[in-house]
């Protein structure tokens, strides 16, 4: 008899998932910023993406307001759907860059930040905001106005020997002594500082507008436009913290929080971990 020869079928290879969600990590650790070669990594990395939906995980305290809304432009190119996640800050041109998304997860600690875009001063070289420049010489214009208002109105009382004044002596007066006491402090505003400090604060307002308008305020014109001028002229520093309640009542972004996304801890951690693990900007895409 001949031996019975068994052949095995060999066993198929384990079925794999396909990814059901993407996610991007753009994180900058303090001290680096988002530049123009941020817009390079970003195209990198998300071109063999094969997911519609992603989810922009960032921390970044800001930086190159052009990047920011060219690599925001190039996420709505390729995907339908960004998902904003703040685990900690995203300020200045991050804060930018999340108003082209469609909705944004916060938490309690999570920040955004105003868009009055910092300057550099051109004597000391520190950097201040568009909006102080701005805001110094209508103040000054303000004081002048209320110091010679008061001061009109003291010349007015009737003098010890029970003369007055006359109105049109006492207008003018109390305008010119107000006046030359404001030249000094006039005379060390640059008109062309100034004016740059109009056309940047001009730019973030117009960027922040288009945004919104085109992304989770769609379909309302009117409030992009007043959500942009508040995160603009609104604030009264650069780095002032906009927390999700202001974000969500007073701006009327479109914010969830971070409680009803049943990832958002391992996001966190995640996103701690590569910060920890370099002291370099982490731009990096993953499909789960």
């Amino acid at each position: 008899r001949r031996a019975k020869v068994t052949q095995k079928v060999p066993a198929s290879a384990p079925k794999v998932k396909p990814p059901t969600e993407a996610f991007l990590y753009f994180l900058f650790p303090d001290g680096q910023s988002i530049k123009e070669d941020a817009v390079k990594k970003v195209k990198y990395a998300i071109a063999n993406s094969t997911l519609k939906e992603v989810n922009l995980v960032i921390y970044s305290r800001g930086g190159d307001p052009y990047s920011a809304v060219r690599i925001i432009r190039i996420l709505r190119t390729k995907f339908t759907k960004i998902t904003g996640f703040v685990p900690v800050r995203a300020a200045s041109a991050a804060t930018l860059m999340l108003l082209g998304a469609n909705e944004i997860y916060m938490s309690e600690e999570s920040q955004l930040g105003p868009l009055d875009l910092p300057l550099e001063h051109p004597v000391d070289g520190s950097t201040i905001s568009a909006v102080d420049v701005v805001n110094s010489f209508n103040q000054l214009a303000s004081s002048v106005m209320i110091n010679a208002a008061d001061m009109y109105e003291t010349m007015r009382q009737e003098l010890s020997n029970g003369e007055t004044i006359g109105k049109a002596q006492a207008m003018k007066m109390a305008l010119d002594a107000c006046v030359e006491l404001a030249k000094p402090i006039a005379a060390q505003t640059d008109p062309y500082h100034r004016q740059m400090a109009f056309r940047k604060l001009k730019i973030a307002q117009t960027y922040a507008t288009d945004l919104l308008k085109s992304g989770m305020l769609k379909n309302r014109p009117n409030q992009s436009q007043l959500t942009a001028l508040r995160f603009v002229h609104t604030y009264p520093d650069h780095s002032y913290a906009i927390f999700r309640e202001e974000a969500e009542q007073n701006l009327q972004l479109e914010i969830r929080e971070s409680k009803n996304y049943t990832g958002w801890n391992n996001i966190c951690i995640e996103a701690e971990s590569k910060m920890k693990s370099s002291s370099a900007a982490t731009i990096e895409y993953i499909e789960k």
